[in-house]
């Protein structure tokens, strides 16, 4: 199991930085590519050199980067949404009040959507 996960994260980190130097490429320098993704072109030459390593990138500066790469998938899996739903029948009234307001505190701007 261990050596399954080492290679997705092998495989993702590969990835990633395949997309990151191509995009790099693409922009023509580091303080272009700065601006555009709006991260400090100190913290690009440090993922660039590997001091920054792509396993200690969150999520946000992922999708900054690379705003084409999909961390997650937009729609979730038919077999997880029926996992979450399952999850929240079991629920009482006072713990789904408790997941609904733990949610909207923090992911207030997909309450907007």
């Amino acid at each position: 199991m261990l050596e399954k996960k080492n290679q997705i994260n092998s495989s993702l980190r590969r990835d990633l930085r395949r997309e990151f130097l191509a995009l790099l490429s693409q922009a023509g320098s580091q303080m272009e590519l700065a601006r555009r993704t709006n991260i400090d072109q100190a913290r690009i030459a440090r993922i660039l050199s590997g001091k920054i390593r792509f396993e200690n990138l969150t999520v946000d500066t992922v999708e900054r980067l690379l705003p084409n790469y999909t961390l997650c998938p937009k729609k979730p899996h038919p077999d997880l949404r029926a996992k979450i739903d399952s999850c929240i029948d079991a629920l009482d009234e006072a713990a789904l009040t408790e997941l609904l307001l733990h949610l909207a505190a923090r992911y207030p701007e997909k309450l907007l959507k």
